[in-house]
């Protein structure tokens, strides 16, 4: 094999690679928004609720 078809196989080689590892970093980045998401929902569910047995309370 030529130098030049070893490169090329090496190029390639390191873009899936890449891809690959870029993929890996995507996945665990979306898993961390969406555990940010539903903490936020959560603590913004607990403040209706609290606000909800306030009125409650006032009424």
């Amino acid at each position: 094999m030529s130098l030049d078809v070893l490169l090329a196989d090496e190029r390639a080689e390191a873009r899936k690679e890449g891809c690959r590892q870029g993929r890996r970093e995507g996945k665990a980045e979306g898993k961390l928004e969406a555990q940010r998401i539903g903490v936020k929902n959560s603590f913004k569910m607990c403040a209706n609720l609290i606000s909800l047995m306030i009125g409650l309370c006032r009424s």
